[in-house]
């Protein structure tokens, strides 16, 4: 018997077997083919969705501060990114609402027609997912609340929580729509967008932030680094430099050196040969014991400027023993005390205890005698 006669023998008389085989096979085949066509297609419909909100934005230059809006060159484009919540005058409210601060540049940076008139400083343009969410109408008023900026984070003690939030009134305009950039998002979402275009020289003015902005917008062919390296200011990375007597200063405007800044400093002054040296200030108004003040905040800022980094820690006196309770003896009325001489023993008094002290001084020990006890104590 040849192998092939064997070979067609055994798939004849196992058919059965090898008929289930091939059909599961076939099938993991299929849904391994479905399942990459379908990844592949919600990939690119991503893709499409996420690069038609950003229009022509091919990079983002995007500030933990704010900078100076001239920074960005003429092909590019400023404006201030952030997020609040948005509430209506018919009691909807909406959080986490993208607000950004634009104008009419911003659609011609995209090359978009703008359908309507841009945002004023009394009017918002609304896209249509907060239309649909707020209920809002063209007219309707809008009070929008955000974080004002800070360098210095809420969360640390150094942070000013007394005016955290702004609110602006404003009217709604047209809802914009896709076609107009009504859903431009600068986070990759599949949701519909929240977002809410403000006037940029009214939440400048509001934020208190005249002149700058906090993301920049680069087109095709520019390069952030480039911009960066070419454009950028110690004042637009919020870093200063000051002169003292004999050395030089380097501090933040959020009063925290990151790594990134730090390694910078430490490798210039290897070049240079200078001597790093990191302080850590802390703001401390008042320090209290026992409901007094000790130190007030002049002095707290002077010790704070001379030292640095200042750490005070105030314990209070361990209290006094009282005294042990013996039994009374007659008073004494001369004891020698080194044996070469007698010298008679002189009352004192005692502002803790009523009981009379005698003391005897000799030349080389003396004693204390009070009416219940007899201490020695060192000359």
């Amino acid at each position: 018997m040849s192998l092939t006669t064997l070979l067609w023998r055994n798939l004849r008389y196992y058919w059965r077997t090898n008929i289930a085989v091939i059909l599961g096979v076939a099938t993991a085949v299929a849904v391994l083919a479905g399942a990459l066509l379908v990844g592949d297609s919600v990939r690119g419909s991503l893709r499409d969705l996420v690069l038609a909100r950003l229009g022509k934005t091919e990079s983002v230059v995007v500030g933990t501060n704010f900078f100076r809006a001239a920074l960005a060159p003429a092909d590019a484009y400023p404006l201030i990114a952030v997020e609040g919540v948005v509430a209506h005058s018919g009691g909807r409210t909406a959080s986490k609402v993208a607000i950004y601060g634009v104008d009419e540049g911003f659609w011609k940076f995209h090359g978009v027609t703008l359908a309507g008139d841009a945002p004023s400083a009394r009017t918002a343009r609304l896209s249509p997912a907060l239309v649909e969410e707020l209920g809002a109408a063209e007219g309707d008023s809008l009070v929008v609340r955000l974080d004002k900026p800070s360098d210095i984070p809420l969360e640390s003690l150094h942070g000013r929580k007394d005016e955290a939030v702004k609110s602006l009134r404003l009217a709604a305009g047209k809802a914009l729509p896709a076609e107009s950039l009504g859903e431009f998002a600068l986070k990759p979402q599949q949701a519909a967008v929240r977002a809410l275009f403000v006037s940029l020289p009214r939440l400048q003015r509001e934020l208190q932030q005249t002149g700058k902005a906090n993301v920049i917008l680069l087109g095709a062919g520019a390069s952030a680094a480039q911009l960066l390296s070419q454009r950028a200011t110690l004042e637009d990375l919020g870093v200063r430099v000051k002169p003292l007597e004999g050395q030089i200063s380097v501090e933040t405007t959020s009063m925290v050196v990151n790594d990134a800044l730090e390694q910078a400093v430490r490798a210039t002054a290897q070049q240079t040969n200078a001597k790093v040296e990191p302080v850590l200030t802390y703001l401390v108004n008042s320090i209290r014991a026992n409901g007094r003040a000790l130190l007030g905040l002049a002095t707290i800022a002077l010790l704070l400027l001379l030292f640095g980094v200042v750490g005070l820690q105030l314990a209070r006196p361990a209290p006094r023993p009282s005294p042990t309770p013996s039994r009374r003896r007659s008073r004494p009325s001369g004891r020698s005390c080194s044996g070469a001489r007698t010298c008679p023993p002189t009352r004192t008094s005692s502002p803790s205890s009523r009981r009379g002290l005698f003391r005897c001084c000799c030349p080389v020990r003396s004693f204390i005698w009070d009416s219940g006890n007899i201490r020695p104590r060192a000359a």
